[in-house]
This record gives C-alpha cells, structure tokens and sequence, in this order.
C-alpha cells in the first residue's frame, strides 16, 4: 500500500479509504496492519470489544468503532527523536514535505500550504498549535 502525505492532505483520504468505510472493504483493498489493539481472535470477525479499535501501520493509526467503521485517520508521530514517519512493514510512505524535515515551524508549513493553493485555517490554542 502507498500512503501520499500530499494526497491524503488535498483529498481526505489514502487510496479510496476514509472514515465511513467499513473493516471489510478496508482489508479487501489493503493488507493486514502491522499492528491492532483488540484480541487477535477478533481481528477478522466482527467480534471486536475495544472501541476505538485501532489499526496502526507504522506510525499510522486507522480508528474503528464497534460496528467496524473507519472513523479516524491518525498519526502522533511526524517526526522526532524516533527519526522520519514511518509507514510500517507494508506502507510505501510519500511524506512529501516531511521527507527531508523531521522538524517545520508555523510560518513554514504556512508557506507550503501557501504554494500549493491548498486552503486552510489556523486556530490558536493554549498549546499554540497550528
């Protein structure tokens, strides 16, 4: 599977997935992730306990409630300490503007998004993040 940063950003989505698509199309079209965190056993029925039921391929997180719905795409991890974002066993990972920077200020991710015409909003928080 290829996860493109840019693509994922512009479209909302990563090759046809995104929230409201059910487990069973989800593996149909894509691997086994790397990582889950219900019971094994559960993996492939419909018998999941935990909600969110969380997928991770790398350090990407797919989210799934108790019906078996995606409704979250995730990532904790753009870049830090631990080195680049990383797609995981079976994730051929584009990261776009983070290829070479593990590290981008505001006012530089500001002017990315400037030049690709992409639209956004910023919102100030206690945190001050974008």
């Amino acid at each position: 599977m290829t996860i493109d940063l840019k693509e994922f950003i512009i479209t909302g989505h990563i090759n046809g997935i995104k929230p409201g698509i059910s487990k069973d199309k989800f593996l149909f079209q894509h691997p086994q992730p790397d990582a889950f965190n219900s019971d094994p056993e559960d993996f492939l029925t419909n018998d999941v306990t935990m909600s969110p039921n969380i997928w991770t391929y790398g350090d990407i997180e797919f989210h799934l409630n108790k019906e078996g719905i995606l409704f979250m795409i995730w990532c904790d991890h753009i870049g830090d300490f631990y080195g680049k974002l990383k797609g995981g066993q079976s994730i051929d990972l584009h990261r776009w503007f983070l290829e070479e920077n593990t590290t981008i200020g505001c006012i530089e991710l500001i002017e990315i998004l400037n030049h690709e015409n992409l639209d956004f909003s910023r919102s100030d928080n206690l945190m001050k993040t974008l």
